[in-house]
């Protein structure tokens, strides 16, 4: 209406309100799915960009605490993917271990067969296995391929060579540990995060590496973490 009918005082009344809808924790703790997708809508819409980032933000964190579905997060990411790529990542990624974690079941030879959400389309789902096929190929590549030590103050050359080897060696055994083994191939981004944690834990790394280059080494744990997070999306692009 406001756009139609060119009424620049409701045209400031609904960005006033969006806006400090988008910033009221309790509101948007408690809104519904269908209220955020009209939220995102109008934001959009009406190119109110600071308040779309709040509702992003809230509506990402409530799909990772699981206190909201993540069905219709994909579907309106898919409607407005080109801005809303942070949305559609985690919505996807929220949904991958759901299936994995409850929608599984198994037949007596063993074979695996998900369920999927019947209001997703076809499209939808191929990216979402997709998306599973490609985490779970680059946990494999980063489980068998420890990242690269950087150097760290005060280590030598021929110090660093054998931080090194320790590091490698460390991180490949740490990455078979029960507690890791314990999520599924899908979830790297717990899956790092455990990792980290049982390198800062491990004595023979705290022990057998220069300080500096273990402190650097753990940092670049989580910025790969960080790093992977902001790309969720890229791994449900779907096939070419």
């Amino acid at each position: 209406m406001t756009v139609k009918y060119d009424t620049p005082k409701l045209s400031d009344w609904v960005a006033i309100a969006i806006r400090n809808a988008s910033q009221n924790t309790a509101l948007m703790d408690s809104c519904s799915s269908a209220t955020l997708s009209r939220f995102v809508d109008v934001a959009i819409f009406n190119k109110y960009d600071t308040a779309l980032r709040h509702i992003v933000s809230k509506w990402c964190e409530r799909l990772i605490h699981k206190s909201t579905p993540s069905v219709p997060a994909i579907q309106v990411a898919d409607r407005h993917e080109k801005v809303l790529k942070d949305l559609k990542g985690v919505a996807y990624y929220v949904h991958v271990q759901d299936m994995h974690d409850r929608q599984t079941t198994f037949t007596e030879t063993g074979a695996t067969q998900l369920r999927t959400d019947p209001k997703l389309n076809n499209g939808q789902v191929m990216r979402l296995m997709g998306g599973y096929w490609s985490l779970v190929s680059l946990w494999e590549r980063i489980r068998l391929r420890p990242a690269e030590l950087r150097q760290g103050v005060g280590c030598s050359d021929e110090d660093h060579l054998k931080c090194c080897s320790a590091w490698e060696r460390r991180w490949i055994s740490a990455a078979g540990w029960k507690r890791i083994l314990g999520h599924n191939s899908a979830d790297v981004l717990t899956l790092l995060s455990c990792l980290k944690d049982q390198l800062a834990n491990d004595d023979d790394l705290r022990s057998g590496i220069n300080s500096d280059c273990r402190r650097g080494g753990l940092e670049d744990i989580l910025k790969l973490r960080a790093r992977t997070e902001a790309g969720l999306a890229d791994h449900f692009a779907g096939c070419l």
